[in-house]
């Protein structure tokens, strides 16, 4: 009688065994064609703002611009700041320049050339993780520096959003 009580439930747990490891497979059944894996093409995050000042007109003006497009114009002598949308075209250039301007700018100490009536910029820009901030005037600035400043004081002079 225990040989049938012993054999009754050895059988019982081999059951659940098997229900458990059909219920298992049936689980792991995928219907769904595998998909070829997909390229990373997601936007890089970027900002990039700028502070003007200085000049004989005595300018303090910034513009903020992220990789949406949103921008924040700011008259900081005015205490206006107006925010806006810069265009498709403009984003994709400015986008390019701030890419270039953050990977290739080397931080300079030395170069520190005064000019009394020349405009201070402060750049801070943020491209995929990596950091740039660099203050300079008109006289020591470098090519790609100068080339993502235009960009911007014609990008905040298009908007034109304090002068209204």
């Amino acid at each position: 009688m225990k040989w049938i009580i012993r054999s009754s439930i050895s059988q019982g747990r081999w059951r659940v065994v098997l229900l458990a490891a059909l219920f298992a497979l049936y689980g792991c059944q995928n219907d769904q064609p595998a998909q070829a894996p997909q390229a990373n093409t997601a936007t890089p995050q970027w900002y990039v703002s700028l502070t003007i000042s200085g000049g004989l007109s005595g300018q303090n003006r910034s513009i903020r611009i992220n990789h949406q497009g949103v921008a924040q114009f700011t008259d900081h002598r005015r205490k206006t700041q107006k925010n806006g949308q810069i265009s498709k075209n403009d984003l994709n250039k400015l986008a390019k320049l701030v890419k270039n301007y953050s990977t290739t700018t080397a931080r300079r100490k030395g170069k520190s050339t005064s000019c009394r009536d020349c405009y201070r910029y402060t750049i801070s820009t943020e491209y995929d993780g990596r950091v740039n901030r660099q203050q300079v005037n008109d006289l020591n600035m470098d090519e790609n520096v100068r080339r993502l400043i235009g960009a911007l004081k014609t990008i905040s002079s298009e908007h034109e959003p304090l002068n209204k």
